[in-house]
C-alpha cells in the first residue's frame, strides 16, 4: 500500500490542530461554566488570547462554539412585551400632554373661547430659558 507524502502529512497536521482543538473546547467549557454561559464568541476569543499568550481569531471561536454547544445564553427581558407596549402608550398620550377637548376643530365664534399654548425651553450654559406661546381661535 503507497501513500503519498503530501496526504501523510495532511493527516498528521489534522490530527494535530484536532487535539489542538480538542484541549481548546475542554478550556472554552470550564470558562463558560464559570461564568454562567454569558461570553460570547468575541468576548470569548478575548479572554483566550489574554489567558493562553497567541491571538484566537474570534470567527474560529464562533465556529467551534456552535459546533460544541458552548454559545451564551440570551438574557430574558426583564418584564414581558406588553409591559413596554403600554409604557410608550403611557409615554405618548397621559404623561405628555392632555386630553384632545378640540378634536381639531379649530374654529370658534367668539374671541379667547378657545385657546392653545405651546411651551418650549432652551438650556445653556446658564441655566434654562422657557417660552411659552398662546394662540386664541377666531371663526375668520
Amino acid at each position: 500500500m503507497h501513500i503519498s507524502r503530501s496526504g501523510y502529512y495532511r493527516y498528521l497536521h489534522a490530527n494535530n490542530e484536532s487535539a489542538k482543538e480538542a484541549l481548546l473546547v475542554d478550556t472554552m467549557r470550564s470558562i463558560q461554566e464559570d461564568v454562567h454561559y454569558n461570553y460570547g464568541a468575541k468576548r470569548m476569543a478575548r479572554y483566550l488570547s489574554l489567558t493562553e499568550g497567541t491571538p484566537i481569531n474570534h470567527k474560529r471561536i464562533a465556529r467551534i462554539m456552535n459546533e460544541h454547544l458552548l454559545n451564551a445564553q440570551i438574557r430574558k427581558r426583564r418584564h414581558p412585551a406588553y409591559w413596554y407596549q403600554q409604557r410608550r402608550r403611557e409615554r405618548l398620550s397621559d404623561r405628555q400632554c392632555g386630553p384632545n377637548i378640540l378634536a381639531r376643530n379649530f374654529r370658534s365664534a367668539l374671541p379667547l373661547k378657545k385657546l392653545v399654548t405651546d411651551v418650549t425651553w432652551i438650556s445653556f450654559a446658564g441655566g434654562t430659558l422657557y417660552l411659552e406661546c398662546d394662540h386664541g381661535f377666531i371663526q375668520p
